[in-house]
């Protein structure tokens, strides 16, 4: 592992994320068994559905997508303080203590 994660998202054996203290993504090749650096966006949360989506937040609340497709990460509108995705791929989220979106 290149770095010390201080968060690991599991969406799936094939969808394993982490992050570390600087908020720096990376994800689990199954294939090679190494770590690879996701590049484009700093996140204070992650998180993967089964189906391997995976979305982020921002401190600043910021929400992104990773497009697995380009490598890249999309910036989404709205704001929130944590984002989850389920299994079904339904994302869910929070902006403060009693705000709750679903998409």
């Amino acid at each position: 592992m290149p770095e010390t994660l201080v968060q690991i998202a599991v969406g799936s054996s094939d969808s394993v994320w982490g992050l570390n203290s600087e908020g720096a993504a990376y994800h689990f090749n199954s294939q090679t068994r190494t770590w690879q650096y996701e590049a484009g966006v700093s996140l204070k949360e992650i998180s993967v559905g089964y189906d391997g989506a995976v979305w982020g937040v921002t401190a600043s609340g910021q929400i992104f997508v990773f497009n697995t497709a380009t490598g890249t990460w999309a910036q989404t509108q709205g704001s929130l303080d944590q984002v989850v995705v389920g299994a079904d791929g339904a994302v869910w989220g929070l902006k403060g203590a009693s705000a709750l979106y679903y998409r």
